[in-house]
């Protein structure tokens, strides 16, 4: 990364992952889906099925779309079809990174144009927004994923192609925020400036290095 450059409001868009650094999965929030389903002894079932178990195991590990998994099993699947809300509830029980939405926050303050870039899909993204809207009020744009793309996500170069559809010809700098280390690679490729997230705390100090935040006396 040229270190040298100067990274403006003017000149520079922040671009964030959300799953992984805004967002992580709640297994209390997930307990309590289950628990208040009208049929949960059945969704459990459902579940624990070893075929079905085994091919929602593969995708979790192969970072498959979650809501991609979800319509693809409702179609091949008759039970799961009547769980599917159930589904897309356990899959958006999520809780937030409060010292990175604060961040957020600062960089806006700072006047620094900021979009979301997920591989979550519209359905939870419309979740997550009803829940969580002042986070999401945040954002200049929200590129996600959908059923109408046939989800193409990161690291796949078409799922960049809309994230530079968003772009200005005064973003001359594209700070590039996630927790997968695929995606940091397709996006070094591409020209942006990758910053690999951990938590906050080592955010801050990257942005701090890049004279984009001051360090605040707790992160000192």
């Amino acid at each position: 990364m040229d270190r040298d450059k100067i990274f403006l409001p003017q000149n520079t868009v922040i671009v964030c992952d959300l799953h992984g650094v805004v967002f992580s999965s709640s297994i209390r929030q997930i307990m309590r889906v289950v628990w208040q389903c009208p049929h949960k002894v059945r969704f459990l079932r459902l579940i624990t099925d070893i075929p079905l178990a085994c091919k929602i195991l593969y995708g979790v590990r192969k970072k498959y779309v979650i809501e991609r998994m979800i319509h693809e099993f409702s179609g091949t699947h008759a039970l799961f079809n009547q769980f599917k809300d159930i589904a897309l509830a356990v899959a958006n029980a999520q809780k937030v990174d409060k010292k990175t939405v604060t961040l957020l926050e600062r960089l806006k303050q700072n006047n620094y144009q900021l979009i979301a870039f997920s591989n979550i899909g519209q359905e939870s993204i419309g979740i997550l927004k009803e829940r969580h809207p002042a986070i999401f009020n945040l954002f200049d744009h929200v590129v996600h994923t959908s059923v109408q793309d046939n989800f193409v996500a990161k690291p796949d170069i078409r799922a960049f192609e809309k994230l530079f559809a968003c772009l200005k010809d005064t973003h001359t700098n594209v700070i590039f925020i996630d927790d997968a280390r695929k995606n940091l690679e397709q996006s070094r490729e591409l020209g942006l400036y990758p910053l690999k997230f951990k938590n906050a705390c080592s955010l801050e100090r990257a942005l701090v290095r890049l004279h984009i935040l001051t360090q605040t006396r707790s992160n000192r």
